[in-house]
C-alpha cells in the first residue's frame, strides 16, 4: 500500500490469491486453449498471416523495378500502406546497401500493423475468400 512492493503479485508465493490464479490457469489450459473454436481460430490466423506475407513479399521483392499498377507485383506493392512505403523508400535511399533489411522491415511493419479483423478481411478480398494452402 505504500508503493514499496515492486514484484508481481501473481508470482509471489505469499499471495493469498495464488491458489485461485493457479486454478484459473489450469481451467484455461485444459478447457479454453484446447477448445475447437480457439484452435480453429489460431490455425486460420496462421494461414492468413502467412498468405498475406507471401502476397506482399511479391510486391516488395520486386522493388524498385515494379512499382506500377500494370504488374501484379506493382499492385501488391501499391496496396501497402502509404506511410510504410514512404518510410521504406526513404530508408533505402539513405542506406541502399541495407535494402534487404528494409524490405523485410516493410513486410513486417505492413502485416504486424494490421488488426486481426482487417487482416482477415483483406485476406478474403485478395484471395477471393479462398484458402491458399
Amino acid at each position: 500500500m505504500t508503493g514499496q512492493y515492486h514484484g508481481e503479485l501473481v508470482y509471489d508465493p505469499l499471495c493469498g490469491a495464488k491458489p485461485l490464479i493457479e486454478a484459473c490457469k489450469t481451467v484455461l489450459r485444459e478447457s479454453v486453449y484446447r477448445s475447437r473454436q480457439v484452435l480453429s481460430l489460431e490455425v486460420r490466423g496462421r494461414s492468413v498471416i502467412h498468405d498475406l506475407m507471401n502476397l506482399f513479399w511479391e510486391g516488395i521483392a520486386a522493388y524498385p523495378e515494379n512499382q506500377t499498377p500494370r504488374t501484379y507485383e506493382g499492385k501488391m506493392y501499391l496496396l501497402i500502406s502509404d506511410n510504410y512505403r514512404r518510410t521504406f523508400e526513404e530508408s533505402v535511399r539513405r542506406e541502399p546497401s541495407q535494402q534487404m533489411y528494409w524490405k523485410l522491415r516493410l513486410l513486417t511493419d505492413q502485416v504486424s500493423g494490421m488488426t486481426d479483423t482487417y487482416a482477415c478481411r483483406l485476406h478474403s478480398e485478395l484471395t477471393n475468400g479462398q484458402d491458399r494452402r
